[in-house]
């Protein structure tokens, strides 16, 4: 499993696991999906569906080989944390939910060990106004550290050959390609 994966899956945890204190650590309760698209669609009311979270990684960059040696090299997800509302008092609703967010992720800054650190770069506000729901929201931004081996780096020893043919529905072959694959 790719480390960007075990993060977002750590998160989702965090953010839903109960604590001593609250049984549900964020006013979504378990409604944290690990993708960037929040399932309205598969609900008739999808205002009862809300408040929920959904967690994704926009993007990242990495450190060139050799910082630490010429097998690994540091990489940096931006984790994103969106979270949705609705309600009269969105804007309220809004402020707690990010702040319940806030407060998880700073309790533990390693994600129990998965990462170097991570922490919180920006926050932006939505708003949603092609809705007849009052649906708004945060997307809070958040950038971690991890050291990962770096595959293009490994002796040609490790890597898996394979052939692969292309064929045409009439299995007609139109193609053949060599393919090296990291064990």
């Amino acid at each position: 499993m790719h480390i960007r994966k075990e993060i977002k899956a750590r998160v989702v945890e965090m953010l839903i696991a109960p604590d001593n204190l609250n049984p549900a650590p964020t006013i979504a309760g378990n409604r944290v999906y690990k993708n960037r698209y929040l399932p309205l669609t598969d609900h008739a009311d999808s205002d009862a569906h809300l408040p929920a979270i959904c967690v994704w990684v926009a993007e990242e960059t990495a450190d060139e080989p050799g910082k630490v040696d010429w097998t690994q090299s540091y990489r940096y997800p931006q984790l994103v944390i969106d979270c949705y509302v609705t309600s009269l008092d969105a804007d309220d609703m809004v402020d707690l939910i990010t702040n319940q967010v806030e407060r998880i992720m700073m309790q533990d800054e390693t994600l129990r060990g998965l990462v170097a650190w991570c922490y919180i770069t920006k926050t932006e506000l939505l708003y949603g106004d092609k809705s007849d729901s009052l649906i708004q929201g945060a997307s809070m931004t958040y950038e971690c550290k991890y050291l990962s081996p770096n595959t293009s780096t490994l002796p040609v020893d490790d890597f898996d050959r394979t052939s692969i043919a292309y064929r045409l529905a009439s299995g007609a072959e139109i193609a053949s390609d060599d393919v090296e694959m990291p064990q």
